[in-house]
């Protein structure tokens, strides 16, 4: 083993043995840095026992890693004392040249070696003994370093063939601690990948759950999987199944009429996916939100100068709609002049854009929906005869909510899950009594009511005062659910609750909510900020 000599040092390390007393002290210390659990304990363990074995003042275990620069792992002085700003207390010259020259450096009175003296850390720190002895760390490289700022003529061969001796196993065991130490953080990692795919597992086996074992394919059930995305078993909706089957197999206008909320678009959707034109077009007109003469220019297209702003062509939803399904919802409160436009359109498909130009030739299939008895309106004058006739080939009653109170728990599980998924909160499953006051409502906003209240229950955790029950005012309706932004508040409000009910203890509130502490932490981050996570 190399060793450089001071001016009082003439001999070489190799030449004196180290007696069996010290190899067995070596022995010793190594095995107590050894017994150390943690890999903080091991440094500190590793430098103390070092300063002891040479009779140091201070200790260092510096790292040099590849394409880095020289960081601290631990600097202790006698007696097991931190020092600060320890980067700034050793010399990097002595470092250096021992990791270069991969050999134990000792130096006794360092300012007057030759190769030291004009060195600015060595004069700078006037420094008199050190002791640097390197060791491979894996894929880096790392040195002892020891010195005395009182005194020379301490560090001799023998400390340096002791300090050797010590650092060759240390290494061995600084390497296992890192190794261990890497692999409970990739432990770490792993795990929370995991529970991150457990998560989506469950989602996609909730989703599976809801749509299969639920709906489709439950025991004694009578469903067939044809329209896996409308759940329910009573006899209402079984009906209303075999309806939407007949009318998928033809290719006729389908008039279908419910209340507001019962899913009137859900049913045309899944009308449109079994039908021959599956591979067309869905396109939808929402005919009660557009007014009469901009609902012609959405329906039928425009033709450049046809109004102020008409800059250009422009094809309407029937041309969009090509050979699939034009759903047009709110029939019946279609403006009568446009009704005569849409009458053509049912009798031999052909269509003008506003503006005039040649007629245009429609392929699509009309689904229309009504809330009311379009028979009514006819008789009122509201709706042309004519028309009626032409839209009713098929009508189809969507039934309401409380027709088919026998769904509810099916239907409030499904959006129990799907409001947990879409605001990251538990699923807190409703108790008996709640689950048969939920089938004796009216539920006058029918399933879009029940979603929306859905929601509501999973933002307070299950945990409703009077005043957050539908029925709570008797003129509820699905207009006066709360909408989504009020329940992110409400999911907020909620976090809140629970992290006061535990005192801040935010293990405990994750656990109560359903839901990771990390989750829980960056839910925090974001209120705080006033942002809103990514997925609620």
């Amino acid at each position: 083993m190399a060793f450089r000599r001071s001016r009082r040092q003439e001999a070489s390390p190799e030449d004196t043995p180290l007696s069996a007393q010290a190899l067995a002290r070596v022995l010793e210390l190594v095995q107590a840095v050894a017994s150390e659990v943690h890999p903080e304990d091991v440094l500190d363990s590793a430098v103390d026992a070092a300063i002891d074995l040479t009779e140091a003042e201070r200790g260092w275990i510096l790292i040099q890693r590849p394409d880095a620069g020289l960081e601290v792992a631990v600097a202790r002085r006698r007696g097991g004392v931190a020092l600060e700003q320890a980067l700034d207390k050793v010399s990097r010259t002595v470092v250096e040249q021992a990791l270069q020259e991969d050999r134990p450096l000792c130096v006794d009175e360092a300012r007057l070696d030759a190769s030291l003296a004009t060195a600015p850390s060595v004069a700078a720190m006037r420094l008199r003994a050190v002791l640097c002895v390197p060791f491979r760390l894996s894929e880096a490289r790392g040195v002892f370093y020891l010195d005395n700022r009182f005194a020379s003529g301490i560090f001799g061969p023998e400390a340096l063939q002791l300090l050797a001796a010590f650092a060759g196993p240390v290494a061995m065991v600084l390497r296992h601690a890192t190794l261990e130490r890497q692999l409970a953080e990739s432990a770490q990692a792993l795990a929370s990948s995991n529970r991150d795919l457990d998560a989506r597992l469950r989602d996609r086996t909730a989703e599976v759950r809801r749509l299969e074992s639920l709906a489709v394919h439950a025991e004694g059930s009578s469903r067939r999987d044809l329209f896996a995305e409308i759940l329910g078993e009573s006899p209402a909706l079984l009906a209303l199944l075999k309806n939407l089957e007949r009318a998928a197999a033809g290719d006729f206008p389908v008039l279908l009429r419910g209340e507001s909320g019962v899913g009137k678009e859900l049913c045309a959707r899944a009308l449109h996916r079994v039908s021959s034109r599956c591979d067309h077009p869905f396109v939808v007109v929402a005919g009660a939100a557009v007014q009469g003469p901009l609902l012609e220019a959405e329906l039928f297209g425009v033709r450049k100068g046809a109004y102020t702003g008409a800059d250009r062509d422009r094809d309407g939803l029937l041309s969009q709609a090509g050979s699939g399904t034009l759903f047009l919802d709110g029939l019946d409160a279609l403006p009568l002049e446009v009704q005569p436009r849409l009458l053509r359109v049912l009798e031999d498909g052909s269509f003008r854009p506003v503006g005039g130009g040649p007629p245009l030739q429609s392929q699509a299939r009309v689904v229309a929906a009504v809330r009311q008895d379009l028979a009514e309106a006819v008789r009122l004058g509201a709706f042309r005869e004519d028309l009626y006739y032409r839209v009713r080939v098929f009508e189809i009653v969507v039934p309401p909510l409380r027709e088919r109170a026998a769904d509810i728990p099916l239907l409030f599980e499904h959006f129990l899950e799907a409001a947990a998924k879409a605001t990251g909160l538990a699923a807190v499953p409703p108790p008996a009594d709640a689950q048969a006051a939920l089938r004796k409502y009216a539920w006058p906003g029918n399933v879009r009511e029940l979603a929306n209240f859905a929601t509501r229950w999973v933002a307070l955790g299950g945990q409703l005062g009077e005043a957050d029950w539908p029925w709570a005012s008797a003129s509820a309706s699905a207009d006066q659910v709360a909408a989504p932004s009020t329940l992110q508040n409400l999911a907020e409000q909620r976090i809140l609750e629970v992290l006061e009910e535990t005192s801040g203890n935010k293990a405990e509130a994750a656990r109560r909510l359903g839901i990771s502490r990390r989750t829980l932490y960056n839910r925090l981050q974001a209120m705080k900020e006033g942002e809103r996570p990514e997925g609620v």
